[in-house]
């Protein structure tokens, strides 16, 4: 079987320092344990995430590409909580973990590496790296040799929260700056002997120092940027000079007004240089925190052009010039957002070419903005939203196709629910977030797809929401994604959006008429009365939308809540026909470990099915909705049958303590797509699949009815996702998917005779964190329509514990 990684979508750790991109053209960044590069040109120009890089073992807190002198790189730097640093070096789809740095005590924060022979490849490594044990620490990496660390600076109690590295103009002298919690920036030159001396400190911030970058221009000069808590961005500059010329000039102008000025000196293996150190410019713009700045990359600047990138929590990302004519620092250029409930800005990037802007938010977001040229030269440029990738921020608890496939549903511990579906462009096809139909306020649990414009979520709170399409999903949908959802419209008429009250959970609908009254009321109003009701603006999409739109304009409507649970929700599911809703929670007893069984045409609870003693952990009706599987904590599963009465189910064969094969929590389960046979999975690393037992054969009188073990698979570590394929593969055998505790996934091929595994998904390609589920899409693909026996084209879903929505495309 082959297998192709179609799409994978996380967003972006909450650390200043978790985003770059190279002058290979690729951005990395951190999402969770590990580090995605995204290529901004693959898929015909409209993106996709080509890599992920796995070698730690808890968040990852800062990626740096490490510069060339303007090639493109081939290797990169992560740090982690794990208190440990990740040299990759490798190209294109294909990385590898070079070296690893282990010596601090605490989580690493912060790094910067460079080459010692003036950024050529091959020659020895520098990095510099600082940590939350109060220590910044220089390493020598020689090829092929082990990594070494050099030297160890205490900072007793203080913190280092960004370092960069770069060498003195005009010298191959390694220098490094960190903007530590004292409100100070100090400077440290590497000395003859191989260790780094502090040389200078520059005062003038007022609070903790969050951001320093370097620049070099004219060969002779360094200009530091830095940025602080105080809403502050401070540049000095450094210039080569004399000690003589220093004196000479104070000499000539005494009653001159000019700039502190200050010398420091610096040891080459030759020579003592003397620099000169001025503040050239404090730029005030921002109205808080300022996180991170960025002078342009040098590929602009090679253009006479220099410029500096400041991102702030304030919603603003401003790009500073200095003006011709006045040498007057100006903010050229300011973006960002204007309301909603996002939280300001960690950090922002440049493109190699300064086309694109790419900023990450509190909530891992990426904004993205591109330069469009003038149409004519009386039009100034402007700096345009763009699509960028996105994706959960924290755990992805659950995930569910809609009917035909169309698109994928997920849900997540960050209190969203997000659509994903494919973009329809002219070059291909390139699967984004196309829409976010819930921003809650509870931590999202589980959910189900009654059918393409319904669905239902449940969260940590005792209610069931059920939620409807809109008319601009559905409009935009089919522009978008080239599919038409109209045949599945439940209502004469869908509201036209949603938006959720200041103070409230639920999205209310937005009908046109309120579109139109809202724009065409002029009268004067009372202040109180000034606020808009809703925030819901109607767009006309031809492109995925921008996360400010995913917030505030793809929301859907909440049709209805389901109260009767005791406690928060964990699991639910729909019949295939939509008919159907069965809801469980948390429990400890079988009381309220019932099932709840709900008719979703009028949403009235219908029944409840009570046999667990504990949570029950996921639910499946089978494809022909005759059964309802159901499988607990309490280690046990059950069937119930549909009875003669249409909507009400019994029990027909379970599993106790006597008959169990499992020994431990049964985390998942599904039925075969004929609803023949149905599979669980198991902490006791074990996958168990149960059918029928032939009619010939005498049933024996157990709990267990009509069913009996037809298949046990022992995995390597704990099953937590099992999901069948939608239909046999070519050689008449069910095709099986199983996640682990570990991230990976296993592909099985079984029938009656044998079982053999025929693919395996390892971290690189799959996750480094539980596998929380998988779904196989209900649409099949012919890979070759015109041959006699077709291969089939699979599709499936995985999410987990790392933040990661996968879908992989899966050839016989």
């Amino acid at each position: 079987m082959e297998i192709n990684v179609c799409y994978k979508s996380a967003s972006c750790n909450r650390n200043p320092q978790s985003l770059d991109w190279g002058f290979n053209n690729l951005v990395c960044y951190a999402a969770c344990n590990a580090v995605l590069i995204y290529d901004p040109e693959a898929n015909g120009g409209t993106g996709n995430i080509i890599c992920t890089l796995v070698n730690h073992k808890s968040k990852v807190n800062c990626v740096r590409w490490i510069y060339r002198g303007g090639e493109p790189e081939n290797a990169l730097l992560s740090t982690s909580a794990d208190k440990t640093v990740t040299l990759w070096k490798g190209q294109g789809t294909s990385f590898r973990p070079a070296s690893v740095l282990v010596g601090h005590t605490g989580a690493v924060t912060t790094a910067d590496c460079i080459y010692l022979s003036h950024n050529t490849e091959g020659s020895p490594v520098i990095v510099v790296t600082a940590g939350a044990d109060s220590t910044i620490r220089s390493w020598s990496l020689l090829p092929g040799n082990e990594p070494k660390c050099t030297q160890v600076i205490s900072l007793k109690h203080g913190f280092a929260l960004d370092v960069r590295l770069t060498y003195f103009p005009g010298t191959t002298v390694p220098v490094f700056a960190y903007g530590g919690d004292d409100m100070m920036v100090y400077l440290y030159a590497r000395n003859p002997a191989g260790e780094f001396c502090k040389c200078h400190v520059f005062q003038g911030h007022e609070d903790w120092v969050r951001g320093v970058d370097f620049l070099t221009y004219e060969n002779e000069n360094l200009l530091l940027a830095s940025c602080g808590q105080d809403g502050l961005v401070r540049v000095w500059k450094v210039s080569a000079t004399t000690p003589n010329s220093n004196s000479k000039l104070e000499a000539g102008l005494e009653n001159e007004v000019k700039v502190k000025e200050s010398l420091l000196t610096i040891h080459t293996e030759e020579e003592a240089k003397c620099f000169s150190v001025t503040l050239e410019t404090v730029l005030a713009g921002h109205d808080n925190w300022v996180y991170s700045v960025r002078w342009y990359p040098r590929a602009v600047q090679g253009s006479g052009t220099y410029g500096l990138l400041s991102a702030s929590i304030d919603k603003t990302l401003i790009l500073w010039e200095p003006d011709e004519l006045s040498e007057l620092w100006i903010d050229k250029v300011r973006l960002g957002e204007v309301g909603g409930n996002s939280l300001g800005f960690y950090g922002a990037v440049l493109s190699p070419d300064g086309g694109t802007i790419l900023g990450h938010g509190f909530q891992g977001a990426f904004h993205a903005w591109k330069l469009q040229n003038a149409g004519n030269e009386h039009e100034a440029s402007s700096w345009q939203p763009t699509v960028a990738m996105g994706g959960h921020f924290d755990e992805v608890r659950d995930l569910a196709w809609e009917p035909k496939g169309a698109y994928l549903l997920s849900c997540s511990k960050d209190q969203t629910t997000r659509l994903h579906a494919p973009w329809v462009t002219k070059g291909g096809t390139s699967w984004k977030e196309v829409a976010r139909p819930q921003v809650h306020g509870y931590d999202l649990s589980c959910l189900a797809v009654i059918d393409s414009l319904h669905y239902v979520s449940g969260a940590e709170e005792k209610v069931l929401r059920a939620f409807e399409g809109t008319q601009n999903f559905v409009d935009n949908f089919n522009r978008v994604c080239n599919v038409d959802l109209t045949a599945c419209q439940k209502s004469k008429e869908l509201a036209e959006g949603a938006s959720v009250p200041s103070l409230g959970l639920s999205n209310k609908a937005v009908f046109k008429k309120d579109l139109i009254k809202e724009s065409g009321d002029n009268e004067e109003k009372h202040p109180k009365d000034q606020y808009p009701e809703f925030y819901f603006v109607s767009v006309d999409l031809t492109e995925p939308p921008t996360e400010e739109n995913l917030l505030q304009n793809t929301l859907w409507t909440e049709e209805q809540k389901l109260y009767g649970h005791g406690y928060e929700l964990f699991a639910v599911a729909a019949a295939h026909n939509g008919t159907l809703l069965a809801s469980a929670c948390k429990a400890s007893t079988q009381q309220h470990a019932a099932v709840f069984l709900w008719d979703t045409a009028t949403w009235k609870l219908i029944g409840k099915l009570a046999f667990h003693n504990l949570t029950i952990t996921q639910m499946a009706f089978s494809p022909d909705d005759n059964y309802l599987l159901t499988v607990s904590r309490d280690r046990s599963w059950c069937v119930y049958q549909r009875t003669a009465s249409e909507n009400t189910f019994q029990s027909i064969g379970h599993s106790e303590k006597t008959n169990a094969i499992h020994q431990r929590i049964i985390w998942s389960c599904s039925w075969s797509h004929d609803s023949a046979y149905f599979a669980t999975a198991s902490r006791d690393k074990k996958v168990v699949v149960c059918g029928k037992r032939s009619p010939d054969e005498t049933r024996p009188s157990n709990s267990l009815g009509p069913f009996e073990s037809k298949l046990n698979l022992d995995t390597e570590d704990s099953a937590t996702a099992v999901d069948f394929a939608p239909c046999l593969t070519t050689t008449n055998s069910y095709l099986i998917a199983v996640g682990l505790d570990n991230g990976n996934i296993f592909l099985y091929r079984w029938d009656t005779s044998s079982c053999v595994v025929t693919a395996k998904l390892q971290a690189a390609h799959a996750h480094h964190l539980t596998v929380k589920r998988l779904k196989f899409s209900p649409r099949i693909d012919l890979a070759n329509e015109d041959e006699v026996c077709a291969r089939k084209r699979f599709h499936l879903a995985s999410c987990g514990d790392d933040h990661l929505v996968c879908v992989y495309r899966i050839s016989e």
